[in-house]
């Protein structure tokens, strides 16, 4: 059982007080050991970073009837030297709407900010780790995808591999398809002030309706692409008028200018410095990630960017089972140094 082999670190967060979406500074950091773990040896991590929310430590729940739990996964692939010996770290990015999409941001919180300044040290000084870029990977799926391509670009030097599962991207398509069910929602509801104080009034069921899910990932994305401390409840500048869901320039530029599909030509100095890059992406990826995917691959190879891009039949949920190739394919470059 993979459970025996996690261990939680604790933080209070200096970086996250004060900003009004961030419920608690106080942070809880799944790490995931090696059935071997020594402290006479250093081991490289993984950071996984969880998706739209996700806390990090949703990552280790238990797999269902027709799936393995990621944990026992994980823990399977080092047992049988697919992996070389490493550790996995979870971090946790929830804000009060759902998610901080591993940005820094006036409302949200530096979430980015406090990853590298606060949670790499802390593992690092717990944990008998390889302390260096090319000890660590960061890696995630759909949100967790978009941070750890931001966090490549815009944090570089911390990690020296990145893995983006169906990272958000091509704002145009997989963003923008929301904004006609939420505007419908806000309209609703009386506005978007109207629209949160009706959903946090319910109580938190495990899955809430497609119209409020949409509308709820919307003001998130908000509160990170376009955030506004002038409007407190809503704390954010919706893109979109809701009444005609016509884009308001000035606002939707602000989403555009931390589109990763976007902004490669600004980041090809980070993006160069990585030992691996990999894209992976359904074909069938329902937020339209494979686009996204397509259209960096198409930057990278424009800059000179090393980079593999990989696709396979499948949409946007349901994949975890993919981490399996992509790890394989990342073995050998953890396996290239010697961890004493």
């Amino acid at each position: 059982m993979f459970q025996q082999y996690l261990r939680y670190l604790k933080i209070d967060s200096e970086l996250l007080k004060g900003f009004p979406l961030v419920e608690s500074s106080e942070r809880i950091l799944p790490v995931l050991l090696p059935p071997a773990y020594s402290p006479s040896r250093r081991y490289p991590t993984i950071w996984m970073l969880d998706g739209y929310l996700g806390t990090g430590r949703s990552l280790m729940s238990e797999g269902g009837f027709l799936g393995e739990a990621l944990g026992a996964q994980l823990h399977r692939l080092i047992k049988n030297d697919v992996l070389p010996e490493c550790v996995f770290v979870f971090p946790d990015p929830t804000t009060r709407f759902g998610g901080s999409q591993f940005l820094d941001s006036t409302v949200c919180g530096p979430f980015m900010t406090h990853l590298v300044e606060e949670l790499i040290p802390l593992v690092d000084s717990s944990l008998s780790t390889v302390a260096r870029t090319d000890g660590r990977v960061i890696c995630g799926h759909s949100s967790g995808g978009y941070g750890a391509l931001m966090i490549s670009m815009q944090k570089p030097g911390h990690f020296g591999y990145c893995v983006a599962s169906a990272a958000d991207s091509a704002f145009e398509l997989s963003m923008a398809q929301s904004f006609p069910m939420a505007s419908m929602r806000f309209n609703k509801c009386g506005g978007e002030e109207a629209f949160l104080k009706y959903f946090f009034s319910l109580p938190r069921p495990d899955k809430c309706s497609k119209e409020d899910f949409h509308a709820l990932m919307t003001l998130a994305m908000a509160t990170c692409y376009s955030p506004n401390l002038q409007r407190p409840g809503v704390w954010c500048d919706l893109p979109f008028d809701p009444q005609t869901c016509e884009l308001i320039p000035e606002v939707w530029q602000k989403w555009l200018d931390v589109d990763p599909s976007r902004v490669v030509a600004s980041h090809v100095d980070a993006l160069k410095k990585l030992r691996w890059l990999h894209l992976d992406c359904g074909s069938e990826d329902e937020f339209c990630a494979q686009f996204g995917h397509r259209r960096m691959a198409k930057a990278f190879i424009d800059f000179g960017i090393e980079h593999h891009l990989t696709e396979f039949s499948g949409g946007h949920s349901g994949t975890s089972a993919r981490w399996e190739f992509r790890f394989k394919e990342l073995a050998p470059f953890l396996r290239s140094f010697s961890a004493r």
